[in-house]
């Protein structure tokens, strides 16, 4: 995480992210320009870095790369996370969980990763019934959705990783 700044980068003359500069920048001359662009859907994200990331997956939105877009506003999150934004790391996992679909994400990484946000946004119920919908029966996986679980039913949205599933399990 120390290198996100390095993930994406803007135009210092029209605004316009992406991880990679010179990609699409004409095709999306207009919508840069656009109020939904500049002001990132109306949502107040404090870090110029998670806004970054935030116009970043729209731009991804718009070259129809959903996947992509969905990890540029779990990014946006994180980077919100970091700089103690609360409310903009809220918006950022939203906006992810809104484009989360199973035929998308058929991979058991990615849909541990949606049962994360779903519990940091406090959709408690939802996070459980998605693992006991979507069968982790391989060692880590199991034990990390077994994690996910106990910490909704404690109604805890704190951040965590890989090592404290040994710990509280």
């Amino acid at each position: 995480r120390s290198t996100m700044r390095f993930w994406i980068k803007k135009c210092p003359e029209c605004g316009y992210v992406h991880g990679d500069i010179e990609k699409n920048a004409k095709q999306h001359k207009t919508f840069i320009k656009s109020k939904k662009y500049k002001l990132c859907e109306g949502k107040k994200i404090e870090s110029v870095l998670a806004r970054g990331f935030y116009k970043y997956g729209l731009i991804l939105l718009c070259e129809q790369e959903t996947v992509r877009a969905y990890d540029a506003f779990l990014h946006a999150a994180w980077v919100s996370d970091d700089n103690n934004d609360k409310k903009g790391a809220q918006y950022c996992r939203d906006r992810a969980i809104e484009l989360y679909d199973d035929a998308l994400f058929d991979n058991p990484n990615l849909q541990l990763r949606h049962v994360d946000l779903l519990r940091r946004t406090g959709r408690f119920s939802e996070a459980v019934k998605f693992c006991d919908e979507h069968v982790f029966d391989e060692g880590i996986m199991k034990k990390i959705s077994e994690f996910q679980k106990k910490l909704c039913q404690s109604k805890d949205t704190g951040c965590y990783c890989i090592a404290d599933c040994n710990e509280i399990l």
